[in-house]
């Protein structure tokens, strides 16, 4: 699920990488594997918690339930996940 045109805004920061790509609106999967990152993840859904990361400072809309977190240090599931602005993680 993408976001709306209007939230696919800023960049994502992939900090242990030392890789910057511009928000696509795509989850922060997707957006790692298209800027040549190979992350960790097994189910695509949100449910095994294998591509958990830190997310170190932004926004993120969780493309399931919709809900808009922007707590820094907290772990997210990269795979369910679209930035909304700017954001950093740590992958």
């Amino acid at each position: 699920v993408d976001l709306d045109a209007e939230d696919a805004t800023g960049a994502v920061s992939f900090d242990a990488s030392g890789v910057d790509a511009p928000n696509s609106g795509a989850t922060i999967l997707e957006q790692a594997e298209a800027a040549g990152l190979s992350p960790v993840y097994g189910c695509r859904m949100g449910v095994c918690n294998t591509c958990a990361v830190k997310k170190l400072h932004g926004a993120v809309r969780h493309v399931i339930s919709g809900e808009v977190s922007a707590d820094t240090d907290e772990t997210i599931k990269v795979c369910v996940n679209v930035p909304v602005g700017d954001v950093a993680v740590d992958l």
